[in-house]
């Protein structure tokens, strides 16, 4: 009965209103539910059990009470806003929401107002809204869990460096828009990845100067960085800055794999990219996704090589004798001298290309805790430089390596056949959605490195199927591309956790280990080689010892750009006799038809059976 009161009295005040407030009404209802509205107030956050809110977690983004879970109650709180008239004794809501105003303006919904005077979007359109807009892109970085999968930046151009592909001095005015998670320092490893993993951090964007963010990435990190500039048009622009404004500093939901860098400055770009760039109910959003997503609306791609990869291309451009006479000017750290003999005997084009690749090293010390030592070095270098005659041979053509878009991409599906001499033919599936193996890194990524995230291995033989593999993260960095160079890591390593079997001829002995082992590599040419040495902490199903040590040793041989053989042997000792130890040899080689298709055929070996099989790459 009081519903039926509730609905007669609502009804009778409609009767009572005019038909302009119906028409009102309806706009009002129309664009409450409008994409570029909810996009404005970030309302992605929604599931199949769970209410549609904004992802921004500040009181102060929303002007309704309850504006963060109705969008039509925050339309009609703006328009209420943006209509008041201007004093100066308060910020008026076009001066917090710009972008807000701009749109409804253009919906014809409120009207400008001239009087209305907000000096700091102002000062802030003044400097970044005639710059041309685009992603930058960091690769990967293996020092920290929220960076192996690249990170993603929004990069305002100055307009003086609009027309620049390079980075000069004009690039200093550039900004870098960074979304990051707001980490107490007093967070240790493990509280960084649970709470990254299941939630606990808050993130927001935050503005630097682009040389910060370079210096940071490129000169300490040792990531490459490439920058698409947006295909945009001005008043895209304009509204796109406008919208950076009202969300600079405020606060967002934080998680490593969904809630990211990637994440939300995809949806932050949706604004004036008319195409999905994440997907709303995607378990993960990666980097490397957004920038494929992205790339077809971009009009141009720089490259910007980081300080490894202008050092390590230099020192392997150069001869032996070369080579020989940067080892011989910097041993260890606190012996660098040019007086040694070999530099000295080169030719003087020789001595130059030496001389480039001590500078470019002595650049990176600087970034490091060594920093005087590195300027110490860096003058000596320069005051070498000095006494020879300019020559432009000195000048290194670097490698540029395939954009981001142009790789693989990183989610794979495999489908093949195998043969086991104990167990006969039979089918093999398996699945990743993250990132690459030591067969597909390349130089957009890690070389010779790693990343696998949740992989998962299904054989089928007389038509049943069972788990062969899960993977919960597998990272390794050989660190190949080696120069010898004081403080250059070296070490290559490996964690890995993962649901494996022993035996290759046993489809039910399986048993979960966490791998951990460091070692060394070594390049020579194409051919790469590496010994690891560690430990493992297993279950003891099907076999004995719940610690036990580990040896691996591999060598990898790069055929050409699409064809690349791993040749790796595993020995583990946990010194229980014959049931705690285990050993297995694998040959793979992979084939790359397409950048979504591949071909692998691998010959594996252990105590039990031998194995061989051929399966199909599906990317994606």
């Amino acid at each position: 009965m009081a519903v039926f009161l509730r609905a007669l009295v609502f009804t009778c005040s409609l009767a009572l209103l005019s038909p302009q407030v119906f028409a009102q009404s309806d706009v009002h209802i129309q664009l409450a539910g409008d994409p570029t509205w909810l996009k404005l107030l970030h309302f992605d956050r929604h599931g199949v059990f769970t209410e549609p809110r904004s992802a921004v977690n500040d009181e102060s983004f929303f002007l309704a009470q309850n504006g963060a879970h109705n969008p039509a109650a925050e339309l009609a709180a703006t328009i209420d806003a943006l209509n008041e008239p201007f004093s100066a004794e308060t910020v008026h809501a076009s001066c917090r929401f710009p972008a807000r105003a701009m749109w409804l303006k253009q919906q014809g919904v409120i009207e400008s107002n001239e009087n209305i005077h907000c000096p700091e979007w102002q000062e802030w359109e003044s400097q970044h809204a005639n710059g041309e807009v685009g992603l930058t892109f960091a690769s990967g970085y293996l020092g920290n869990p929220a960076s192996f999968f690249g990170h993603l930046l929004l990069h305002i151009k100055a307009p003086a460096s609009n027309n620049s592909s390079q980075v000069t001095a004009s690039h200093l005015l550039d900004s870098s828009l960074n979304f990051g998670a707001d980490v107490p320092a007093s967070d240790g490893m493990i509280p960084y990845m649970l709470k990254g993993l299941v939630g606990g951090y808050q993130a927001r964007y935050s503005e630097a100067p682009f040389y910060r963010n370079t210096s940071l990435y490129s000169e300490s990190q040792m990531r490459d960085s490439w920058f698409y500039e947006l295909d945009l048009d001005d008043h895209e622009r304009a509204f796109l800055v406008a919208h950076l404004y009202e969300v600079l500093g405020q606060n967002f939901d934080y998680l490593f794999l969904s809630q990211n860098c990637a994440s939300r400055i995809g949806r932050t770009l949706e604004l004036v990219i008319d195409d999905e760039l994440t997907a709303g109910y995607a378990p993960w959003v990666s980097p490397e996704q957004v920038i494929r997503l992205a790339a077809p609306h971009s009009k141009e791609v720089h490259y910007y090589p980081s300080r490894r990869r202008i050092t390590e291309n230099s020192y392997h451009q150069l001869t032996a004798q070369e080579q020989a006479a940067v080892s011989e000017a910097w041993p260890a750290l606190t012996q660098f001298s040019l007086s040694r003999g070999r530099l000295e005997a080169l030719p003087t084009e020789s001595q130059s290309a030496v001389l480039e690749v001590l500078s470019s090293h002595a650049l990176f010390i600087q970034q490091s805790e060594h920093a005087e030592l590195g300027k110490d070095v860096q003058h000596q270098v320069l005051q070498a430089r000095l006494q020879l005659p300019t020559s432009d041979s000195a000048d290194t053509a670097h490698h540029t390596p395939p954009a981001p878009d142009e790789v693989t991409p990183s989610a794979i599906f495999r489908l093949g056949a195998t043969y086991t001499d104990s167990l006969g033919e039979g089918f093999q599936l398996s699945f990743r959605p993250l990132h690459y193996d030591l067969l597909e890194s390349n130089d957009a990524r890690m070389p010779y490195a790693a990343l696998e995230i949740m992989q998962i291995a299904f054989d089928i033989y007389d038509s049943t199927p069972k788990l062969a593999q899960a993977t919960l993260f597998n990272v390794t960095n050989l660190n190949a591309l080696q120069t010898g160079l004081p403080i250059q890591s070296s070490l290559a390593w490996q964690a890995k956790a993962q649901i494996s079997r022993n035996q290759l001829g046993c489809r039910d002995c399986l048993d979960a280990g966490l791998h951990m082992s460091a070692g060394k590599s070594w390049q020579t040419g194409d051919l790469t080689s590496y010994a690891l040495f560690g430990g493992i902490l297993r279950s003891t199903g099907y076999q004995e010892g719940f610690i036990a040590g580990e040896i691996q040793t591999g060598v990898i041989y790069d055929w050409s750009g699409a064809q690349r053989s791993l040749l790796s042997a595993s020995y583990q000792n946990a010194g229980r006799g014959e049931d705690s130890r285990s050993w297995r040899l694998d040959l793979t080689h992979r084939v790359q038809l397409s950048t979504r298709h591949d071909v692998r055929m691998a010959v594996s070996r252990d105590r039990s059976s031998y194995q061989v099989n051929v399966n199909l790459g599906l990317y994606w």
